[in-house]
């Protein structure tokens, strides 16, 4: 991992003149995620650096698209009001995006510090932030507390856009929200009720009488997930009756 650090810095100040690296917060298998100074400002980095197990000519494909993908979506959500930062520069063909530094906390780290009016000003934000995402036909894609920053003045701002995808079909939007609750509910589980709510309150705010048709999504999608597991209980308690 260190050895990974050290490169993506390298490969980095090589790419962009002038550019301060104040911290690698992570490198992951998509891409590291760099705190830095760079043009007088603080941003941060987005690199999808270079997989040597795949063919050079898939890996530029897959970098330089991934690239793009998520700036158009971050550039698309700016237009129409939802809260991401901004984008500030883009080199698709080496798989660097480069966005504005957010000043504040991950969410996930200070809900159970808020006072409860906080977190119902704090969720319907984040719920009606949400719900001008999929009117304007994107998808979040991983929409968890840990994707969604606190600034100090109390507003929520939507980050990691690498799962995005533009669409306006009922059942990504579903899968967006129900993959939101499934992450109250195991990670704030005495709060998930009611942070929930909050959230829903939020999103009809700007999704109205379409918000019906989502949570009615949501509800098919976890009976699918729990006949499946019902399945796969059934088929294991089988196949310990037919060893013993």
């Amino acid at each position: 991992m260190e050895d990974q650090k050290r490169e993506v810095r390298r490969e980095l100040e090589e790419m962009l003149v002038g550019l301060k690296i104040n911290s690698i917060v992570a490198v992951g298998a998509e891409a590291a995620i760099v705190d830095a100074c760079w043009g007088g400002n603080r941003v941060i980095i987005k690199y999808r650096y270079r997989k040597l197990y795949r063919t050079k000519i898939l890996d530029n494909y897959l970098r330089s698209s991934r690239t793009q993908h998520e700036a158009k979506l971050l550039l698309r959500a700016l237009s129409v009001g939802v809260s991401v930062p901004p984008v500030l520069f883009v080199d698709k063909n080496r798989g660097i995006l480069v966005i504005d530094y957010v000043k504040g906390v991950i969410l996930k780290d200070v809900v159970n510090t808020l006072e409860s009016s906080k977190l119902e000003r704090v969720f319907m934000s984040l719920g009606a932030n949400v719900g001008r995402l999929h009117e304007a036909g994107m998808i979040h894609g991983d929409l968890t507390t840990s994707n969604v920053v606190l600034t100090p003045e109390e507003r929520v701002v939507l980050i990691d856009f690498g799962l995005g995808e533009f669409s306006n079909e009922l059942e990504l939007q579903g899968v967006d929200v129900h993959l939101f609750l499934r992450i109250l509910e195991s990670t704030h589980t005495s709060l998930s009720k009611i942070l929930y709510q909050y959230f829903i309150k939020g999103y009809e705010s700007i999704r109205g009488g379409k918000t019906k048709l989502v949570l009615d999504k949501v509800s098919e999608i976890r009976m699918r997930g729990r006949y499946v597991a019902s399945r796969r209980r059934n088929i294991r308690l089988d196949l310990e009756r037919i060893k013993y």
